[in-house]
């Protein structure tokens, strides 16, 4: 199994469905974010951090989700913001509807582009170093089912 085996199987619990691969991934931006309020704190981080998330993209995504992989589909999850715990499904894609995953390794993280049939895009972001090495694995395999 790709990924951490154990949220694989919570995410199924709550999604009420077989999850063969899960991890967790952002907007991208969110951890350029994180990291400049955390390292430069203050009216200065805060506006660093809003200008890292600004711009075109997937407004409508919350910063952080589960990327749930299903037999036929693949699901974004938000989590809880104080417990990290899958709350609602924001968005459901069948591989068949994807062009394929684009996968661009940045400095700790790999930013995601799924296309789709219809010429739209979906951007995302996973952390890949730590703990978070087994988020390559999912992404691998989301690449592989997307065609």
């Amino acid at each position: 199994m790709a990924g951490k085996e154990k949220y694989a199987r919570k995410l199924g619990n709550h999604l009420g469905e077989q999850i063969d691969a899960a991890c967790i991934v952002s907007k991208p931006g969110t951890t350029v974010a994180a990291t400049a309020t955390a390292s430069i704190g203050g009216a200065i981080g805060a506006a660093v951090a809003t200008a890292a998330t600004s711009g075109k993209g997937d407004v409508n995504l919350p910063p952080t989700m589960a990327l749930a992989l299903g037999g036929d589909s693949f699901k974004l999850v938000k989590l809880g913001a104080m417990t990290g715990g899958p709350k609602e499904t924001v968005g459901s894609f069948r591989y068949a509807e994807a062009t394929g995953v684009t996968l661009d390794e940045k400095k700790i993280t790999t930013r995601v582009t799924v296309g789709f049939n219809d010429g739209s895009e979906l951007h995302l972001e996973a952390k890949r170093v730590g703990a978070n090495k087994p988020n390559i694995e999912v992404l691998e395999l989301l690449r592989a089912r997307c065609g």
